[in-house]
């Protein structure tokens, strides 16, 4: 992941803006937020309009309460409480790109980026770095990495 990568990340956080958490899945560290219209394929896995997907470190906060973490052995049913809320803002702060988005209620979902090797401006060909969030969806190119990794 380069910092090319991110940024085209950043600019499809807007088309999440005002859509509302259909659902919420979450797979040890990795956390998916769905928006918007979600379905489940023949395969069982959720497609939605938008999904924001974070990988390593994050919390959901409620007020002043950490209410989960990338941390938790089990944070599924306290997850729950994103459903049906509208993120009705995001913020990325630099340099690291951290990612705080504001739902309804609330709400802050953080994504902390840890690993100082995702930031460079180019990255061997046959090195595949992790990347900390990132926006999926209808309209949204399967092959965006490719396309900004330089």
């Amino acid at each position: 992941m380069t910092i090319y990568a991110y940024e085209a990340q950043e600019s499809w956080l807007p088309t999440v803006t005002g859509l509302v958490c259909s659902d919420v899945e979450i797979s040890d560290a990795l956390l998916h937020i769905h928006f918007g219209d979600a379905r489940r394929d023949s395969q069982g896995i959720i497609e939605a309009d938008r999904t924001i997907s974070m990988y390593g470190v994050w919390r959901v906060e409620h007020g002043e309460a950490i209410v989960a973490a990338s941390g938790d052995l089990d944070t599924g049913t306290s997850l729950d409480m994103l459903k049906g809320k509208q993120l009705e803002r995001f913020d990325v702060s630099q340099p690291g790109f951290d990612l705080d988005l504001y739902l309804g209620g609330g709400i802050t979902v953080r994504s902390f980026p840890c690993d100082s090797t995702e930031y460079a401006e180019e990255i061997a060909e046959d090195t595949d770095f992790p990347i900390s969030w990132w926006v999926d969806g209808n309209g949204v190119p399967d092959d965006w990495e490719e396309m900004f990794d330089q």
